[in-house]
């Protein structure tokens, strides 16, 4: 059901929270999206709210200068996988709503940052009756956390989605229809407001809503089929490992099923377009991974999804700066067993550094049949 106009937006909080904010710029939702998302919660008073994209914080602040206004008791957490504010590496994630947190006399707030949402569900706990998803907009994204924040949901949450049309208002964003898509696809009453005049000729707002209903869970297949779509990025190996645990635990066979060849036909695509020799190698073959920068690090969170492959390990020269990724101890460069892999794979970009690789692996007796460069 699309209930049009249904909402009535209130733009005081948005002006009074700017008011008091020297770095207005840091604020990423448009002044309507502002008053949209607080139209909501005056409409449907919530008790415990979850944020999930927190960037600068300037939105976090509108939120609980509603609540307050409110006046009635309420529990608020903000999670975002980063600590720093991405486009200001320098400002922590959230420092916006430091003065409105200082400030708050109804209700609580908690910051939980570093980690994806599904890490935090279990501490946050059940009975969350208002959501605000505002995070990769590409695929697996907003979709994939709703997943995994459902049965943590009241009976007739709401849940705002931003950047609905942004996919088509922005050049640069032309993956980023994730949220639109989970709009599209899921059952619920649906809510925008349908007369927003900030975008363009077509009138079309960047942000809309949808409260549970009993179709929603019914109809839960609709956003696993979506899954099956090309994703943009692939979330870390521990992320898809918190990921996974959820979706299992919470989730029929044929939904886990749905949602497992979702993962592996998208990181199989991944790899076939970055590291291509994966994909041939005979059953049971021993991979020994050298590099653990950004392409090593990605490597490694893809390869437990190629059935014929078996990871033995990484390597990288400067190993005791990295310690860990994924759960794997990065070793030594100079300890190499070759006799412990079929095959290495070079995962370093740079050309004269991976040359240079290639013959210190020579040097070492690995022949070079069994090293493997990335592309």
């Amino acid at each position: 059901m699309l209930l049009i106009d249904e909402i009535i937006e209130d733009y005081s909080f948005r002006k009074d929270i700017v008011s008091q904010i020297e770095h207005i710029e840091d604020i990423e939702m448009s002044e309507h999206d502002s008053a949209f998302l607080c139209g909501l919660i005056k409409k449907f008073a919530p008790k415990k709210i979850l944020e999930v994209g927190v960037a600068a914080g300037g939105t976090t602040a509108i939120i609980l200068k509603c609540l307050e206004e409110n006046g009635e008791p309420y529990q608020m957490y903000s999670v975002d996988i980063n600590s720093f504010y991405y486009r200001k590496p320098h400002e922590k994630c959230g420092y916006l709503a430091e003065e409105a947190i200082k400030k708050l006399n109804h209700g609580t707030h908690k910051f939980l940052f570093g980690t994806g949402i599904a890490s935090h569900l279990d501490d946050i706990g059940n009975e969350i009756d208002f959501v605000i998803l505002d995070t990769a907009h590409s695929l697996p994204g907003e979709i994939l956390d709703f997943l995994v924040i459902f049965p943590f949901l009241s009976t007739g949450a709401v849940v705002c989605l931003h950047d609905i049309a942004l996919t088509q208002y922005k050049v640069y964003a032309e993956h980023s229809y994730c949220t639109a898509m989970l709009l599209s696809a899921v059952s619920g009453d649906k809510m925008i407001n349908m007369d927003s005049l900030e975008n363009d000729e077509y009138s079309y707002p960047n942000i809309g809503a949808f409260r549970l209903t009993d179709e929603t869970k019914r109809n839960l297949a609709n956003l696993l089929m979506a899954l099956t779509l090309r994703w943009q990025y692939f979330p870390s190996s521990w992320e898809m490992d918190n990921y996974y645990k959820m979706i299992r635990r919470y989730y029929d066979k044929q939904l886990c099923t749905m949602f497992d060849k979702a993962v592996k036909m998208n990181a199989k695509r991944i790899i076939n377009s970055k590291f291509k020799d994966l994909c041939t190698f005979p059953p049971n073959t021993r991979v020994l991974v050298y590099g653990a920068g950004v392409v090593g690090r990605s490597l490694l969170g893809l390869i437990k999804y190629v059935d014929n492959v078996e990871l033995v390990g990484c390597v990288d020269k400067n190993y005791k700066s990295i310690g860990f990724v994924d759960g794997i101890e990065v070793q030594s460069a100079d300890e190499i067993d070759i006799s412990a892999f079929d095959y290495i794979i070079v995962a370093i970009v740079k050309e004269k550094i991976a040359t240079e690789v290639v013959d210190y692996l020579q040097g070492i007796g690995v022949a070079r049949e069994r090293i493997k460069l990335i592309g």
